[in-house]
């Protein structure tokens, strides 16, 4: 079990650092849009006229959704562990599992809503009725990639503290507490 699940993590790890690649160039390139949109409009008086659309549609979305399992695998995702100063180790775990057995089927259910919009819109060949024309399915697929992503690293990860709880050896790491010691090392 503990092979399939580090050659599976290491697969998921391998595809998320590809995206969240992409997602920093989608960063830059939100830099560079807004940086030359100001410098366009303040000192030339004339802004681009699809910074907003390329933004809102592309970059923004982009660089949140490649980049959400990702920000999980850091767990630097924000959560509450007030508690857990006061429980085992074991109970950790166990607390980890349930918590992110309970986040897979929203997450599930969101992935493939998703990937039904992304294919429903291309089938559809629907644009958006902005000025450049758009098609939508371009801005839902990154939903799609970014719930996708998630919904398979948090059920890994639901496995791994599975795993853990059973073999009593941790196939995955639990999130640091913060305050403690162990959160500074």
């Amino acid at each position: 079990m503990s092979y399939i699940y580090e050659n599976s993590e290491r697969f998921l790890d391998n595809v998320d650092d590809w995206l969240c690649k992409v997602g920093t160039i989608f960063l830059y390139a939100l830099m560079l849009v807004v940086v030359f949109d100001v410098v366009l409009r303040y000192v030339f008086k004339s802004p681009l006229i699809w910074s907003h659309e390329i933004i809102s549609y592309y970059l923004m979305p982009g660089l949140f959704f490649l980049s959400v399992s990702h920000t999980l695998k850091s767990d630097s995702h924000i959560s509450v562990d007030i508690l857990l100063n006061y429980v085992s180790e074991k109970t950790r775990y166990f607390l980890a599992f349930i918590s992110y057995m309970l986040a897979v089927p929203p997450l599930m259910i969101t992935a493939f809503y998703m990937i039904y919009q992304t294919y429903r819109q291309y089938i559809n060949d629907e644009y958006f009725s902005s000025g450049l024309a758009l098609p939508v399915w371009t801005t839902t697929i990154l939903a799609a990639l970014g719930f996708s992503m998630l919904a398979v690293r948090v059920l890994l990860k639901a496995i791994g503290f599975a795993g853990s709880i059973w073999t009593s050896k941790p196939l995955t790491k639990l999130p640091l507490i913060s305050g403690t010691e162990e959160h500074f090392e």
